[in-house]
């Protein structure tokens, strides 16, 4: 009779232990199942964001293409430019250069002239 009861005691300790083991599994099992849904959240923010960046990034690179076109466009047309505007420019530049040279003429005069004070001294 003790060798059943001490057979019965050990099996209902090895039951407990499994109870306990099968808790301890369970735990592990929630937790694992937590981190799976945050990871999976996780990535689909990634995969969401990496869309409305690559969709970002080819629009400017759609605008960016038409703005090279446009500045192609731009050197066809200054390339067609008639010479009567490049005369135009011409004149208009050597004007201005003229202007600037009258002007530092007046300047180095003035600079050349002495003072009425350096006269007194």
């Amino acid at each position: 009779m003790r060798i059943k009861k001490q057979k019965i005691t050990q099996a209902t300790k090895s039951m407990d232990e499994l109870y306990d083991e099968i808790d301890i599994i369970d735990t592990h099992r929630e937790k694992a199942h937590r981190m799976g849904k945050i990871l999976l959240i996780a990535g689909g923010v990634a995969v969401v964001t990496y869309l409305v960046i690559s969709g970002l990034s080819k629009k400017k690179k759609r605008k960016k293409a038409q703005e090279e076109q446009q500045a192609k466009e731009v050197v066809v047309k200054q390339a067609e430019e008639s010479e009567l505007f490049k005369s135009i420019k011409e004149h208009i530049t050597a004007f201005l250069l003229g202007l600037a040279k009258q002007k530092l003429n007046d300047l180095m005069r003035v600079l050349k002239t002495p003072r009425s004070e350096d006269v007194k001294k």
